[in-house]
């Protein structure tokens, strides 16, 4: 370990190097934890967002969407890995697990298609609700 008086603190060596890759070989043993990783990473949010007053919950998804409009907020940052047994969407940097029965609806979100949203709001149930409010928390999706 360096210590503060060494002249070379901020150094990174070629040691430092080796254990990082060692450390990250152990833990991205497969597809699955190799594209959680990189969703998150490339997902992170460049610059900060502004702040809910309160987190929106799942519950209020259904009423509020009889009076406002869901939009992709500017900036947003969607991705997702599509599995068999789902898919996980990846949103500014989180990660939401999106069951089978509404994995096409948020794929096409995340593919930027115009219609995504609309067809969202026509088929809510309570899985879609928390995915909603979730993806609204996270500031990829406004509310108009």
């Amino acid at each position: 370990a360096r210590q503060a008086n060494d002249s070379h603190c901020g150094a990174i060596s070629t040691a430092d190097i080796d254990t990082l890759r060692r450390m990250i070989s152990e833990q991205l043993t497969d597809d699955a934890s190799v594209a959680r990783w990189f969703g998150r990473f490339m997902t992170e949010c460049k610059h900060p967002l502004e702040d809910l007053e309160e987190p929106l919950l799942a519950r209020e998804i259904p009423e509020l969407l009889t009076e406002h409009t869901l939009y992709m907020a500017p900036g947003a940052r969607l991705a997702y890995f599509n599995s068999p047994d789902g898919c996980q969407l990846f949103a500014n940097g989180s990660v939401i697990d999106v069951p089978p029965s509404h994995k096409a609806h948020f794929i096409a979100l995340a593919d930027r298609r115009e219609s995504a949203l609309t067809e969202l709001q026509h088929n809510l149930d309570d899985e879609a609700c928390q995915i909603i409010a979730a993806l609204v928390n996270v500031g990829v999706l406004s509310v108009e």
